[in-house]
């Protein structure tokens, strides 16, 4: 159990727990090899048999499956990996953020560290931050090719502070992984509901650490 009155740094994964992301990361594989005959089969094979691989290995893997096929044109992998990180860089600089996502970050800021640890490379991370005007909000902005428990040991030591006084964001079981791999607590959910008056995880976790003044 997360001791919150302990936490002095909040780490937010991004995809899928502060925008709404996923699906477009999922699709714009798709969208690069909509014309490459066979590719959108391949692509759905790949990610149904690798469900963590990154965008180098899935379109590394595509782009084998495709090649030993005799596909032409057929464009290099670093070519896929481009063309896909463009597409979605433009995207999810974009995209809706999740319910509460900016008055987590907002109220969050004044009393905690806050740092996002995602899979998405740093730069392209970074770039996309700066874009939604979210950069202020964090002390750093990491991502790959670092794993997120890296990530996490990283910023620990940044900060000079043990596990229990860290607390890892997330939606997705590489999240609860690297959580667990450092020693920290894990606040997690899957997707946040729609519609609903506590404007979904994201408003419970502000609340949660907002009671520990109160308490």
């Amino acid at each position: 159990m997360i001791r919150w009155d302990a936490i002095r740094c909040v780490v937010f994964d991004f995809d899928g727990t502060l925008v709404e992301s996923n699906a477009i990361k999922r699709d714009s594989y798709f969208e690069i090899l909509a014309e490459t005959p066979g590719g959108p089969a391949v692509v759905e094979g790949v990610l149904r048999e690798n469900p963590g691989a990154d965008r180098y290995a899935v379109l590394a893997l595509a782009h084998a499956a495709l090649a030993s096929r005799d596909v032409e044109p057929l464009p290099t992998a670093e070519a896929l990996v481009d063309a896909y990180s463009r597409l979605c860089e433009e995207r999810v600089a974009e995209c809706p953020p999740l319910p509460c996502a900016l008055q987590a970050l907002s109220s969050l800021r004044a009393t905690h560290a806050l740092y996002l640890d995602s899979a998405t490379p740093t730069d392209a991370l970074e770039r996309v931050v700066e874009k939604r005007g979210w950069r202020k909000f964090f002390r750093g902005v990491l991502g790959g090719p670092a794993s997120k428990l890296e990530n996490l040991q990283w910023i620990a030591e940044r900060e000079r502070l043990g596990a229990g006084q860290m607390v890892y964001i997330g939606d997705g079981v590489p999240d609860r992984e690297a959580a667990a791999g450092f020693g920290c607590g894990f606040f997690g959910f899957e997707a946040p509901p729609r519609g609903l008056a506590d404007a979904g995880p994201l408003a419970r976790l502000v609340a949660e650490i907002a009671s520990r003044s109160a308490g």
